[in-house]
């Protein structure tokens, strides 16, 4: 079922990126962060969706493989629950047949069953773990949150699909090299080219940073950069929601961080502006598109700045970062 959102969604994209406020950066090595709240802040008001992650603790939503054959760009989430459930672009599903990454953001309608579009993180597995029970939820677990170098360079080829006319389809081909340039890179042995392998072998160090990165009182975002270069940000509307999504977040800006070459280190002038890059985000250009599910999507494009957003009368998520970085990967 596709559902439209009527609001003045790019209106209220401009509001909010007008009303966050940069807090105070906190540095780790070459990651820099810096967190974002809203002013005035959201509404003091019980949530209108709830992450995946807590419907599924909760029991009431299930993740399956669109039919007992599958198909790897498409999987379905079932919801019983009486309020929306919020899947998160870059968001690892893992178990079925393959584990899978939402290819843009999706808010699922409450008791109603929606196929999105994904991509493969794990392109040498398609059967189905042994601990598969027939009638039940095939996705047992949900994942870290992909890199955003990735998700980035994802968001580019969706956008170029959607103006095709194809829906939110991803490069799979170029998903699956940099799954593999991820492993290769860190020297990481997985059977199944599975990113999981190498976000597992990347957690020491990225608990080091979670221990140093904290959220603040009323975040509704974070910012970051490496090596002096702003390579993005991500915001969720409303804090409670953020809060349960900001270690994972975190994880996908820092994973960058370690894996990015030494040699691609900025000189030491380089001092990055989150402010400069807000401004630029706000001239940005918004196309959009019916999503999949509750909201309009909007496809965010300029010379400098590619990103993408889902708002209904209020701004979902919204995660961007410059255009280059989309076009030449991290």
């Amino acid at each position: 079922m596709t559902h439209t959102q009527m609001a003045p969604s790019r209106e209220t994209l401009g509001s909010t990126i007008d009303s966050l406020e940069v807090g105070a950066p906190t540095h780790h090595d070459r990651l820099t962060v810096w967190p974002l709240t809203a002013n005035p802040p959201g509404a003091a008001q019980q949530p209108g969706y709830i992450p995946l992650s807590e419907a599924l603790e909760k029991g009431s939503a299930e993740v399956e493989e669109v039919s007992e054959g599958g198909s790897v760009p498409n999987i379905l989430i079932r919801n019983h629950a009486p309020q929306a459930v919020l899947v998160l672009f870059g968001e690892e599903i893992r178990g079925a047949k393959q584990n899978r990454v939402a290819n843009a953001t999706f808010l699922i309608p409450p008791r109603d069953s929606v196929v999105i579009d994904v991509s493969c993180v794990e392109a040498g597995r398609w059967s189905r773990r042994r601990s598969y029970t027939p009638g039940t939820a095939k996705f047992d677990e949900l994942g870290s949150i992909v890199s955003h170098s990735l998700r980035h360079k994802m968001s580019h080829s969706v956008r170029r699909a959607l103006e095709a006319k194809r829906g939110y389809r991803a490069d799979q081909g170029e998903v699956w090299n940099e799954v593999g340039l991820r492993l290769s890179g860190s020297g990481t042995r997985s059977p199944t080219a599975s990113y999981s392998d190498h976000q597992r072998t990347r957690s020491p160090r990225l608990k080091q940073i979670r221990d140093e990165i904290h959220p603040t009182v009323g975040q509704v975002g974070l910012l970051a950069a490496i090596d002096g270069q702003v390579v993005g940000l991500d915001v969720i509307g409303r804090p409670d929601v953020f809060l349960r999504y900001f270690e994972r977040l975190l994880d996908a800006y820092a994973i960058d961080a370690l894996d990015r070459p030494q040699g691609e280190a900025a000189t030491t002038a380089r001092v990055a502006d989150p402010h400069a890059f807000l401004a630029s985000l706000r001239g940005a250009s918004a196309r959009p598109e019916a999503s999949i599910g509750l909201g309009e999507d909007l496809r965010l494009t300029s010379a400098s700045i590619e990103g993408c957003a889902l708002v209904t009368d209020e701004v979902v998520h919204l995660t961007a970062g410059p255009a280059d970085l989309a076009e030449r990967g991290g």
